[in-house]
């Protein structure tokens, strides 16, 4: 993987939500200085490592990160608020991104090179209405 360099920005929500984590018993590795597309924090519960990248109500997603959900091989997702983020934690074979949706992510990023998405088109792209994953 080869990634550009930028550096992390940490949303209004992301103290509370790993407070919140850590409070219910999650694992909480806080990485939001990381940058370069390297989600925010890092949960382990139940035997499970996940990925998670907080972003706020009309947040966007960069190239970098969306780089990184494509080509990472473990469970990565997103959460706008505890609730979420608790949910990828606990159960991110639910709530984490799939194969499929991973190939959606890495065919866009083949097309477009450079550009973010807005949360709401990020989960149009991936087929979803919701971070809850569609049933099939």
């Amino acid at each position: 993987m080869t990634w550009k360099r930028s550096y992390g920005h940490r949303d209004r929500s992301h103290g509370s939500i790993v407070a919140d984590l850590r409070t219910v018993g999650i694992y909480v590795c806080d990485f939001v200085s990381a940058g370069n597309g390297i989600p925010d924090i890092q949960t382990y519960c139940n035997a499970k490592a996940a990925f998670i990248e907080v972003k706020e109500k009309g947040g966007e997603f960069s190239f970098n990160q969306i780089k990184f959900f494509s080509e990472y091989p473990g469970y990565v997702g997103f959460a706008r608020d505890f609730r979420e983020a608790e949910e990828v934690a606990r159960l991110p074979t639910q709530f984490a991104f799939s194969g499929a949706e991973k190939l959606k992510l890495r065919q866009w990023t083949v097309r477009n090179e450079g550009r973010s998405l807005g949360i709401n088109k990020f989960l149009e792209l991936i087929g979803r209405k919701t971070t809850a994953k569609v049933k099939d």
